[in-house]
C-alpha cells in the first residue's frame, strides 16, 4: 500500500511539472488556407446626404445609408508584389518565410472614399483579423514575421498583432505599423521578427490583422507568416528520473525494515 502511495504521489509531481499548452495550429499558413483561425472582416455603413424639409425654408440635409461595404480582405499568398512609388517606382517582391504560403490582410476600400460617420461624432474603426485562442503556461513565448505595405498618406490605416486575455482585454501589442508620410507613402516595410512572452498561465488570444478609420480610401496591408509557439522550458529528464528514483529508495528502504523486524 505505501509502495503504491510513494509511485502515486512521484507521479503526481511529474505530471504537475509538465503542465501542457495547446499551441498554435496552421501557424505558418501551410494549410493553404485559414483553418484553425476565425476571421473578421471589417464592414462599414456608408452614408450620404439627402435634402430634407425645412420648417424656415433653408436648405437643409440629413444623412441616410447609402450601402454597406467591406473595407477589409484577406486572402493567402504564394509571393507578393508590391508597386513601391518612393523613391523611385519599382516593384518590392516578397516571399513566405517558411513553406509554400502567406497570410495578406487588408484594410480600406480601392475606390472614392466613404462617409461612414454620419450623424455620429466621431468616425468608427473597422478591423479586419485573424485569431487563435490559445490555452499558455507562463514563460510559453509566440513569435513571428510580419510586414507593412503603405498604402494611404493619411494616418488612418494600421496594421498589428494584438495579445487579448481569457477577458477579451489587449495586454500586448508586439508589432504596429501606422500609415501615413508622403515619404513613406506606397512604401513596404522588411519583413520583422516579433515575439511575446505569456505573463502567467491562462488562455490568450493571438490576433493579426489592420484597422482603417474615416473615408477608409487608400488600402494598406499586413501581411503575416511563420507564426510560432515555443513551450517555457520543461524539467530536463533528470527531473523525472530524480522523483522515480525517491520513489523506488523508499519502497526499498521500506522493505528493509520490515525484513530487520
Amino acid at each position: 500500500m505505501l509502495r503504491k502511495s510513494i509511485a502515486t504521489i512521484a507521479a503526481a509531481l511529474l505530471v504537475s511539472s509538465l503542465k501542457l499548452s495547446a499551441g498554435l495550429v496552421n501557424g505558418g499558413f501551410e494549410l493553404g488556407d485559414f483553418s484553425n483561425w476565425a476571421v473578421t472582416i471589417g464592414v462599414a455603413t456608408n452614408f450620404e446626404s439627402v435634402p430634407a424639409p425645412s420648417a424656415n425654408g433653408l436648405p437643409y440635409y440629413t444623412n441616410r445609408i447609402k450601402e454597406v461595404v467591406s473595407v477589409g480582405w484577406l486572402k493567402m499568398d504564394t509571393a507578393v508584389t508590391n508597386y513601391v512609388y518612393n523613391p523611385t517606382r519599382q516593384t518590392n517582391v516578397h516571399y513566405p518565410i517558411g513553406g509554400s504560403y502567406l497570410a495578406e490582410v487588408g484594410v480600406g476600400v480601392p475606390f472614392s472614399g466613404l462617409d461612414t460617420r454620419g450623424d455620429a461624432p466621431i468616425a468608427p474603426k473597422f478591423d479586419t483579423s485573424l485569431s487563435q485562442t490559445i490555452q499558455l503556461n507562463i514563460g510559453d513565448r509566440l513569435n513571428g514575421w510580419a510586414y507593412f505595405y503603405n498604402g494611404d498618406y493619411v494616418a488612418q490605416d494600421s496594421a498589428w498583432v494584438k495579445i487579448f486575455d481569457s477577458a477579451n482585454a489587449e495586454i500586448a501589442n508586439p508589432w504596429l505599423q501606422i500609415s501615413g508620410s508622403m515619404a513613406l507613402y506606397r512604401t513596404t516595410t522588411p519583413w520583422t521578427f516579433w515575439e511575446w512572452t505569456a505573463p502567467n498561465d491562462g488562455s490568450y488570444t493571438l490576433a493579426l490583422g489592420g484597422t482603417t478609420f474615416g473615408d477608409c480610401a487608400f488600402p494598406s496591408t499586413a501581411y503575416f507568416d511563420g507564426i510560432q509557439f515555443t513551450p517555457a522550458q520543461v524539467p530536463e529528464p533528470s527531473s523525472a528520473v530524480f522523483l522515480l528514483g525517491v520513489s523506488s529508495i523508499l519502497c526499498v528502504t521500506r522493505k528493509k525494515f520490515f525484513r530487520a523486524c
